[in-house]
Order: C-alpha cells, then structure tokens, then sequence
C-alpha cells in the first residue's frame, strides 16, 4: 500500500474530506490529520461535536480523504469507512485511544473543545475565566476521534506519469468466489491510466 503509517506523507498538511450531506449532496470538508492506529490501516481524524459532520457521518458513514503534496507532485486518495468515537461509545479500547489523542492535542488547540458547543451562531467568543483544561483528565464532550478503516487508495504521482489503485478484501469479500484465509486483509493493486 502506499500510505505511510506514521502519517509522514500528511504530515502538517490540511487534508481534504468528501462527505455526502443529508440531502444527498457533496460536501467538502477539511480536517487535520492525526495519523494511524498503530498496525493497521486506520486512519485518525478529530473534529468537534458542533460540526455537522458527525451528523453526516450518521446518514452516511463513508469518507474520501484527498491529499496533494506540491512539493512531491503526489496525491493520495483513501477512501473507507467511518466509525465516530465520542463519550458514549462502550468498547474499552476506543476510548483508551479517544483519550490518548486528547492528550496529543497541542494546548493552543485545547481551547477549540470548549468554544460554542451548541452551534449557536452569533455570539462572540468569550475567554472562560478559568480554563478548563486538563489534559490528564476525560476528554471534553465536543472532542469527536474518527477512526477511517480505509479500504481503497488512489495514488498519483505526476512527475513519473504513474497511477495504482489499491483495494483492500478480506475474507468476508472474496476475489472471484475465492476466500482469503484468517480475516487477514490483502491489498490488492492495479496500475490504471493517470
């Protein structure tokens, strides 16, 4: 596959996210990047509650992450599923994981968890007189993690004139009737026309 797992090819970039809205129409969303879960191909975004974009997740939960990097005449396209981690979810790993990027977040960042979590338009922002930052403690209820299990890559790569695509199957999809072994997933890669 042609990702880096530890996030060094999105690295400090703005990345850009296709969504399908309520009514069907595209939306276009950006999103810092915050790398894999560690051995797999999983993808880690964060954004806050007051976005609608969990909303549309809910509807819809599929993603198309879009990166260009000029400098390397490469893009990258990972598309996959979407799973979004906030208080209420149960499994025991997936919060460990939600605090831990609590914890990463960098402390000027900090004070956007705690800003206008109704969605209220139109009121000024105002400082907390205290703030109420701990990042020891629970993550805020506006800190959303999405995890993107990706499942396909487009890669481009202009100054070779090069492109591929990489499927991810498993067991349970099959190749041509045939069953792959363990649930283990195969990546699968076909070189297409750029």
């Amino acid at each position: 596959m042609a990702t880096s797992h530890d996030g060094t090819l999105f690295a400090g970039q703005q990345q850009v996210y296709m969504q399908v809205r309520e009514d069907g129409k595209p939306a276009c969303r950006t999103m810092g990047f915050a790398g894999f879960v560690t051995g797999t191909q999983q993808a880690l975004l964060q954004t806050h509650a007051k976005s609608y974009k969990a909303d549309h997740l809910a509807k819809c939960s599929w993603m198309e992450i879009c990166s260009w990097n000029a400098a390397t005449q490469q893009q990258f396209r990972l598309q996959g599923s979407v799973d979004v981690v906030d208080e209420h979810i149960t499994d025991h790993s997936m919060q460990s994981l939600r605090q831990e990027q609590w914890r990463q977040v960098g402390t000027p960042s900090t004070l956007q968890w705690y800003q206008n979590a109704d969605r209220a338009p139109g009121h000024a922002y105002q400082l907390p007189l205290e703030l109420p930052i701990d990042k020891q403690g629970k993550a805020p209820p506006s800190f959303l993690m999405l995890v993107v299990d990706i499942q396909e890559v487009d890669y481009v790569h202009l100054q070779s004139d090069t492109r591929a695509v990489w499927k991810k199957q498993t067991a349970d999809s099959g190749v041509g009737g045939q069953h792959i072994g363990c649930n283990q997933p195969v990546w699968y890669k076909e070189e297409v026309n750029p």
